[in-house]
């Protein structure tokens, strides 16, 4: 097992280092999750909002994360690659020269990188903890816009008037933070384009990076071993399968907003963000390439190139930069967790991202 006793003699250890002393007796320390996540669920992550190591002022809040030396070693190499193929505001900033280690364990200490703080549900309540960090936390405040309107709908269409009117539901002041406009989903989703096509012509930080594993079409193994572009027999089965689970709904356990009970709002919503065609029409687009795919099915379909790949390009692990300009929030992406770099078929982080 993980262990988190010695773990937290590395902690204070890193915190000694940054010159910051954690309060006592209790300390405010507050475990965080994937976003953070070196590569393994055996870690631990924290945010620490100690305070200067001569008792001051209350120090700003830093990210530590403590995970076997392996894997930290491997995160800050990765993370000095990035900064570098990407620029340095697209990684979270290291606060230490490299990584602490203390055994078979290894720490890293991070800016805390966040957007904003989920505001109190009443103006009596105390501030809450909570911190708004990732594009899934982004996404999931737009979902919470989008819920409150499906709610009052159901009201309206279940309830008469003298009933709705005794009905008090949450408005859009409820939710943790202001949901996303059009144009800031649109902001985040090009600077994500741009962080990956950055890493699709980056060179490997090293002759030994790994490979993600892929199944390719017959069973073969991934071909081009030693090349600078090695490359991999393509195999369009997940492509179909990813299809018909997010789209075609077609799936047991599908994620799709095409469902009968929210396709009609689905179907006024979608030119919105879209900015082009109708719904339909994509899932005309759609139908028509999940049937050639399968037309195509055991043919040769030749390979695709394999390219630097984050490994795990998810909305979790995308961190969002927020200030204000002009009443505006201006959202700078930045990637967090590195240590799982390889190389992988192209599109295969695009994929990732869009289905996460």
């Amino acid at each position: 097992g993980f262990p988190h006793s010695q773990a937290a003699s590395l902690l204070e250890q890193v915190l000694r280092r940054l010159g910051r002393s954690l309060p006592t007796p209790r300390a405010e320390v507050e475990r965080l999750g994937t976003p953070y996540l070196p590569g393994s669920r055996r870690a631990l992550v924290v945010l620490a909002e100690g305070r200067r190591g001569d008792g001051s002022d209350a120090a700003p809040p830093v990210v530590v994360k403590i995970a076997w030396r392996d894997a930290i070693c491997a995160e800050v190499r990765y993370m000095a690659w990035a900064a570098r193929a990407l620029a340095a505001s697209r990684v979270p900033a290291l606060l230490t020269e490299g990584a602490e280690v203390q055994s078979d364990l290894g720490a890293l200490a991070l800016e805390h990188v966040c957007f904003g703080e989920c505001r109190p549900r009443l103006p009596a309540d105390p501030p809450p903890r909570g911190r708004l960090s990732t594009v899934a936390d982004l996404v999931i405040l737009g979902v919470g816009r989008f819920a409150l309107e499906d709610l009052r709908e159901a009201r309206t269409a279940n309830l008469n008037l003298a009933e709705a009117a005794t009905v008090a539901l949450p408005t859009g002041g409820d939710l943790p933070a202001q949901p996303p406009t059009s144009a800031e989903v649109r902001w985040v989703a090009r600077q994500a384009a741009e962080v990956l096509a950055a890493l699709a012509v980056a060179t490997p930080p090293d002759a030994g990076l790994p490979r993600h594993v892929v199944v390719a079409a017959g069973g073969g193994d991934a071909a081009g071993v030693g090349t600078a572009r090695p490359s991999v027999p393509l195999d369009f089965s997940a492509v179909v399968h990813a299809l018909r689970r997010h789209l075609l709904v077609d799936e047991p356990g599908s994620v799709s907003p095409l469902y009968a009970t929210v396709l009609e709002r689905t179907r006024r919503l979608y030119p919105l963000f879209s900015g082009g065609p109708e719904l339909t029409d994509l899932i005309g687009i759609a139908m028509c390439l999940e049937q050639a795919l399968r037309a195509r099915s055991g043919a040769d379909l030749g390979s695709v190139p394999l390219v630097c790949s984050h490994g795990r390009f998810t909305a979790d692990n995308l961190l969002l930069r927020g200030g204000s300009g002009g009443g505006e929030r201006m959202l700078e992406l930045c990637v967090g967790s590195w240590s799982s770099l390889c190389l992988a078929p192209a599109f295969f982080d695009i994929a990732t991202l869009l289905t996460s």
